[in-house]
């Protein structure tokens, strides 16, 4: 790849973060300000249909780009009907934001119990 790929990559994608390359995998979501703990991020999966069976949601650009640690960063937390990804701990601009997918696939479970139906993640 070239410097002008990642320049071209590197770009601001909201308030709180921007895309580049990860030394963990491919493309990452690095803070473009210092964060505190319990900064809110921004917004990683959206609900976009609820029916009796099934909660359906939508992963934003945010949520697709998440990187795994086995010592994250960031948590996602529900606020209302949607997922955000929230600082686990302060985060210094230009690192990477990482979350624990194992914790991520328990919280949805948990709502799957909770609620009785089937949680879609897209």
């Amino acid at each position: 790849m070239t410097a002008i790929y990642y320049a071209k990559l590197f770009k601001k994608i909201a308030e709180n973060y921007i895309l580049g390359k990860s030394k963990i995998d491919g493309t990452g979501i690095f803070a473009d300000k210092d964060l505190g703990m319990y900064d809110e991020i921004g917004m990683a999966l959206e609900l976009r249909k609820a029916d009796k069976n099934s909660i359906y949601y939508e992963r934003t650009r945010l949520g697709l780009m998440l990187n795994h640690s086995d010592t994250p960063n960031a948590y996602l937390e529900k606020i209302g009907n949607d997922y955000y990804l929230v600082a686990r701990l302060a985060i210094q601009s230009g690192d990477e934001i990482t979350v624990d997918y194992d914790r991520y696939k328990k919280q949805l479970k948990n709502e799957e119990d909770k609620t009785k139906r089937s949680v879609i993640v897209r």
